[in-house]
């Protein structure tokens, strides 16, 4: 991978990058140009996953008012429990303990949801080309940790890579863009927008990028300008040179038919694409991948 490209101390989007990175040091952007139906109705699932899950807090909260104070525990995060309450105090208290349980797993992932995903389509829509933040968060990214440098180093990168790929970002929209530890940043959405709509950055500044923190200063890998169709086709000349070391050669004829030469693969020909190289055993995402990170290492040496 070549040297990232140092990032002026005075550009607009530094101040975004320390306010949205405040528990990491990395950030991936990217541009989703896919249909304004499409993520429309992407959306679908994670809002009616929500409303139902919130539903579900709020009858509880309502069906327990009568046994304790809801709003008391709202405010101070502990239960005051109602003196004339009808129920046994065996039932009471395990209600008590569905209900914190509720609360603690469910409530959480609600109010992320509401002031994150749902916050930024109220305020901005759905729009043709919209920005996309990925930060490196979780328990699956705090499980490299306790990696030996070297291992840490491999993992990282390779999963670095399939967060990039461009197959992952052209086929997909909104949450579905999210890989292994790489998940949506809503609120850093909402300041990259104020920046374009002030014309202080220019929207493609938000491309396909790999902005990493080091010694306090930050560097941005420019990925966009290894997703072009050349790249591509320089990608399935590899994996066609992979397939036919491992006497694939009728694979790699079936595939050919099945694609034109000089565009990207679409939608419509993913699924055929996988059941082929799943008939032969062959995992189509784990070629592409070191397919793929092979031909950027050598554009980028």
């Amino acid at each position: 991978m070549a040297a990232p490209i140092p990032v002026p101390r005075r550009h607009p989007a530094i101040k975004l990058l320390n306010d949205r990175a405040t528990d990491c040091d990395s950030l991936i952007t990217h541009l989703d140009r896919s249909p304004v139906r499409e993520k429309i109705m992407t959306f679908q699932v994670p809002f009616w996953s929500h409303v139902i899950l919130g539903g579900l807090l709020a009858w509880r909260a309502i069906r327990g008012s009568s046994q304790y104070s809801t709003l008391f525990f709202v405010l101070y995060g502990d239960f005051f429990v109602k003196q004339n309450t009808s129920m046994s105090w065996t039932w009471t208290v395990i209600n008590l303990a569905i209900d914190l349980l509720l609360y603690k797993l469910v409530w959480p992932g609600v109010r992320e949801f509401i002031t994150g995903h749902l916050w930024l389509r109220l305020r901005w829509g759905f729009r043709e080309t919209e920005i996309v933040f990925r930060k490196p968060t979780g328990w699956r990214r705090a499980l490299l940790n306790g990696l030996p440098p070297e291992e840490f180093e491999r993992q990282s990168t390779d999963i670095l890579y399939r967060a990039i790929d461009p197959k992952l970002v052209s086929l997909n929209t909104g949450y579905l863009t999210r890989s292994d530890y790489w998940v949506l940043e809503y609120g850093a959405v909402g300041d990259a927008y104020s920046l374009v709509a002030t014309g202080e950055v220019d929207i493609k500044t938000w491309d396909m990028n790999v902005w990493t923190r080091k010694g306090g200063e930050w560097y941005v890998w420019e990925v966009w300008r290894l997703h072009n169709t050349e790249t591509m086709d320089m990608v399935i000349a590899t994996m066609s040179e992979k397939l036919k070391s491992m006497g694939k050669e009728d694979v790699v004829e079936q595939w050919k038919s099945m694609r034109t030469p000089g565009k990207p693969v679409t939608t419509q020909t993913t699924s055929a694409i996988v059941d082929l190289f799943r008939s032969q055993g062959i995992s189509l995402e784990e070629l592409w991948a070191d397919s793929m990170k092979e031909v950027t290492a050598r554009a980028t040496a």
